[in-house]
């Protein structure tokens, strides 16, 4: 299975540098005019990056019932990042599977995923409600419902309501099987503690932070996106990727994304601006995974307590 890990991660590494290759049809367009500020902003989005892999610790520490070495828990995530680029929806998840076997249980992997995947979109949804609005590219009382159904979906992570869900479906499931401890394992409740929650919000700000100065600098690198409002832009290619993210038809949204942001910022910035935003950004944001997975492979974790 372990074998099966590392071929499925090489394989996601290889289709992920092709995509970054054949992402954009005019190379010069990748040129900038100050390869300065495209530094800074690569630094600062793969800073964001990495702060997603500290909030992955914090959710699998809660899922697994344990502490979980910071380094396989970012080795994990960001592997499953750039797996996830493979064709098909499930990469991710079978690489941290079988990578973690023996350590962890694949309840405890597809719960902190599913509380990450909650936390990406209704986070997400809340900050660029709020990004939005303050920048008036909606009504006040559409940004509000916005951040509302945001802040209303982030009080369910809080409560664990997965684990409730979960647990409906569990009598509907063959007795004595695999598969029905597995969600057996997975219904388990455990709602975040008031201290875990406030430190899994503080980082995700500070990732959104992070993500909006880099946005900022890329505008300083290319003529092009000199006068485009980034925060408004920013907050429209989040919602692209909710967009490509419930997407079944592509790996990791690709064509997805794009075709939204573009429909979505028309009103907000020129065709061309949004066409090339639209496609260096999807290599941008591939850049952090492959510059941060030196430092998590070949790192190996203490032993813990499987549970499904």
């Amino acid at each position: 299975m372990r074998i099966f890990s590392l071929l499925l991660a090489l394989a996601g590494i290889a289709w992920t540098l092709y995509l970054a290759v054949t992402s954009i049809a005019n190379p010069a367009a990748l040129v900038p005019s100050s390869s300065g500020w495209l530094a800074i902003a690569t630094l600062l989005i793969t800073g964001s990056a990495m702060l997603n892999a500290v909030i992955f610790w914090f959710l699998l520490n809660q899922a697994a019932n344990l502490v979980v070495p910071f380094r396989l828990a970012a080795r994990l995530h960001l592997v499953g990042q750039v797996v996830r680029y493979l064709p098909g929806r499930f990469w991710g998840l079978v690489y941290q599977v079988g990578e973690s076997r023996g350590l962890l249980g694949a309840a405890s992997i597809t719960r902190a995923n599913l509380d990450l995947m909650l936390l990406a979109v209704f986070g997400n949804l809340a900050v660029a409600g709020v990004i939005l609005g303050f920048q008036r590219f909606i009504g006040v009382s559409w940004a509000a419902g916005i951040v509302t159904m945001g802040l209303g979906g982030l009080l369910l992570i809080r409560l664990g309501v997965i684990g409730r869900l979960v647990k409906l479906g569990i009598p509907w499931l063959p007795n004595q099987t695999r598969l029905r401890r597995f969600f057996i394992a997975l219904s388990v409740e455990r709602p975040l503690s008031p201290r875990i929650a406030m430190m899994v919000l503080g980082v995700f700000l500070l990732g959104w932070a992070w993500y909006l100065a880099g946005w900022w600098a890329l505008g300083q690198a290319f003529a092009i996106l000199a006068d485009a409002d980034f925060a408004s832009l920013s907050a429209l290619y989040t919602a692209a990727w909710m967009i490509g993210f419930v997407s079944a038809l592509t790996p990791a949204g690709l064509g997805v994304r794009e075709a939204a942001f573009i429909l979505l910022a028309q009103d907000g910035t020129t065709t061309d601006v949004a066409t090339f935003l639209a496609l260096f950004v999807r290599l941008w944001l591939m850049i952090p995974d492959l510059l941060l997975l030196p430092l998590v492979l070949n790192t190996e974790g203490r032993r813990g307590n499987r549970d499904g």
